[in-house]
């Protein structure tokens, strides 16, 4: 998390999925930086448009072109790292392809809004954790959600209200008789990690 003024800060945070909507608060700006579903996709209908005959790679099964990982992360590295104002807190893509299809949010507000909206996405993923259902919802979504939770509360150094919740979470999945949920890392206590 960085200040940009006397308790004005902005923190980034990456969401692979973008399943669950992020908590809306008045005094707290949510900016998407990067979409990198949204840029695959354009640039494959560019490239569709315009250049119908560039080769398919090997891995593809489509039988058009598309953009592939290390064509994905050079677009990525040369939006991130060439317009510093624009994005404050650069990640190196280069590390973590598998995030260049990922969202990434810039957070930013006083730390008394911030404080606030963290308590506001404990409610809502509380609310949530009472319908995890199917593959998706418990080995992708979820836990990616609740690793964003985590990210949050990392950055405002907030230790209860992350421990409290998961609490709650972990209680709710093993109540929800349609739950699948039996204690699988990928819903641990990662404040103690």
């Amino acid at each position: 998390m960085k200040s940009l003024h006397k308790n004005y800060y902005e923190m980034t945070i990456i969401d692979h999925h973008r399943e669950y909507p992020l908590p809306k608060q008045p005094n707290v700006h949510i900016q998407t930086c990067w979409d990198g579903f949204r840029a695959s996709s354009m640039i494959d209908i560019f490239i569709e448009l315009f250049y119908p005959n560039h080769p398919v790679p090997e891995s593809s099964c489509r039988t058009t072109a598309h953009i592939n990982d290390d064509e994905l992360v050079a677009v990525m590295k040369r939006a991130w790292f060439t317009h510093p104002n624009v994005l404050t807190d650069p990640y190196e893509p280069i590390d973590w392809p598998c995030d260049v299809h990922a969202t990434f949010y810039r957070i930013t507000g006083h730390i008394d809004d911030l404080e606030k909206w963290a308590e506001l996405y404990a409610t809502t993923i509380i609310n949530e954790s009472m319908s995890v259902g199917g593959d998706d919802d418990y080995f992708d979504y979820f836990p990616t959600f609740h690793f964003m939770f985590y990210c949050v509360c990392r950055e405002l150094d907030l230790p209860d209200l992350y421990n409290e919740t998961y609490d709650s979470i972990v209680a709710n999945l093993r109540n929800d008789d349609d739950s699948i949920f039996d204690d699988d890392p990928n819903i641990s206590n990662m404040w103690t990690e």
